[in-house]
């Protein structure tokens, strides 16, 4: 198992710093990075046992409650690492219920108190948590899994039985997970297999995988299978049929036994924990949207009647409506600005540092340019270097982009986009020899729209549901 590193940073800073590393003969003093912050922490057991220590000696008066404290933090210091394996990595995040939860928690005067994340967060940077690790050559993110006390309960039994020199790869249904595992799954089975949507989003997961595991191909077919016959019984006792009913629920059942037996295995389960995490941030969001929209609209009709407007003038309405979404617009950078400024007043934090972030994550350069001098002044934001940032980023999706690309030069679908003189053969012959469920399962959106298939052509919006408004195969 690889060794990861946990960065309280940003991703170019991480990789300049990491370049440097690889070739330091290609850097000197006035143009050597600056070393990313690194969290290091110490092993909970370990740790027990310093205190331990520590308490029996401050039983017997032998040391004063400050000397305790002084002792703790010295012998604490001397044990902390910075390198950890992926059970060691989810065990510490998992219990936190978010980012900035965890954050608190390490800056905390009684925990670990990093100095370094403290200085950090005053930087106006857009840190963030990043966990990094090598693999084949190149650094890689690990996605971190925060809020699920049942994962971080099974993370810490394999972090164990990897501190103990076992290879561990499956749970271990010990009596004090057993019951909660086994709730978690059931959990997983009622929200989201039952759900024509979420069912095919975790199917599609471990689709890409299954032609190179036998595991994975077993999966996939026990998600689809449970759908199929849940949704068999349902239409059987609609129409008061019970005649196949014993051989549906007996094939639901072998489904959901074989969940319970293959989510035991730890890569398989992250994978599901991360992505029930991803469909809360989705839905939230999702929720957050409407609430939006549904105060945009009362804004709107509240401030003119653009409708009327425009039969009168055309031209003076489009000034109008680009004048009010511009004021909305302002309004909304104002207000978040404002309450960024609060919210770190309350925190004792920047009042620079912590509405920049916010800005800069809310907003782009063309929006931030809005505003006056004077409120970018405040906050520390030059619209120049916000560009040019953008423009880096904008050319390193292009790159990731021609990467993926790449990874699928040789793949059937180009072989057909080959057998096309102009763009539209290439395109006609894919749609004629190749289905949708094949194009959507197998091949990212930027391989299709390379050859000239967007997910409109596949007849599927963005989130993989059918398109209504007849734009189909």
């Amino acid at each position: 198992m690889g060794r990861y590193t946990i960065y309280y940073s940003t991703r170019p800073l991480i990789d300049k710093y990491q370049n440097y590393m690889d070739n330091p003969d290609n850097y000197n003093e006035f143009n050597k990075p600056e070393e990313p912050v690194k969290i290091r922490l110490i092993n909970n057991e370990v740790r027990n046992e310093i205190l331990a220590k520590l308490d029996e000696r401050l039983a017997k008066h032998e040391i004063s409650k400050e000397e305790h404290e002084r002792l703790f933090l010295e012998e604490r210091n001397k044990h902390l690492e910075e390198k950890f394996n992926k059970y060691e990595i989810d065990s510490f995040f998992s219990c936190f219920r978010s980012e900035e939860d965890c954050l608190k928690a390490l800056c905390h005067p009684s925990s670990m108190c990093h100095e370094d994340i403290i200085k950090a967060s005053k930087n106006g940077r857009q840190n963030r948590i990043i966990i990094q690790y090598r693999y084949r050559g190149r650094n890689r993110e690990l996605p971190v899994v925060y809020n699920n006390p049942t994962f971080q309960k099974i993370a810490f039994q394999f972090a164990k039985r990897k501190a103990n020199g076992e290879t561990p790869k499956e749970l271990k249904l010990t009596p004090d997970i057993q019951e909660e595992y086994y709730a978690y799954i059931e959990n997983v089975i009622e929200e989201y297999l039952k759900d024509r949507k979420f069912n095919r989003e975790l199917a599609n997961l471990f689709r890409r995988t299954a032609e190179h595991s036998e595991l994975h191909r077993g999966l996939v077919r026990d998600i689809e299978s449970f759908y199929t016959h849940t949704e068999a019984r349902q239409e059987h006792l609609d129409r008061g049929d019970d005649s196949e009913l014993d051989e549906i629920n007996r094939e639901i059942e072998i489904c959901s036994n074989n969940f319970k037996r293959v989510f035991k295995r730890y890569d398989i389960l992250r994978v599901v924990a991360l992505w029930e995490q991803n469909i809360s941030i989705r839905l939230r969001k999702k929720k957050e949207e409407e609430k939006a929209a549904e105060k945009e609209e009362e804004y709107t009709q509240t401030e003119i009647d653009i409708d009327k407007l425009f039969k009168k003038d055309p031209s003076k309405a489009q000034e109008e409506e680009e004048k009010l979404i511009k004021k909305k617009l302002i309004d909304e950078i104002k207000n978040i600005a404002k309450l960024a400024e609060e919210e770190a007043k309350k925190k004792g934090n920047s009042l620079t540092a912590g509405p920049r972030r916010e800005l800069l994550k809310k907003f782009n350069s063309r929006e931030l340019n809005f505003m006056s001098q004077d409120f970018l002044d405040k906050y520390n934001i030059s619209i120049e270097k916000l560009e040019e940032k953008e423009k880096r980023e904008e050319r390193k999706e292009l790159r990731e982009d021609r990467e993926t690309i790449k990874d699928h030069e040789n793949d059937k679908i180009y072989n057909l986009a080959s057998e096309g003189k102009t763009e539209g053969e290439k395109y006609a012959n894919v749609i004629e020899h190749m289905d949708l469920d094949e194009m959507a399962t197998n091949y990212p959106n930027e391989v299709l729209a390379d050859v000239g298939v967007l997910p409109d052509g596949l007849g599927l919006d963005k989130n993989g549901e059918p398109i209504k408004n007849g734009n189909t195969k």
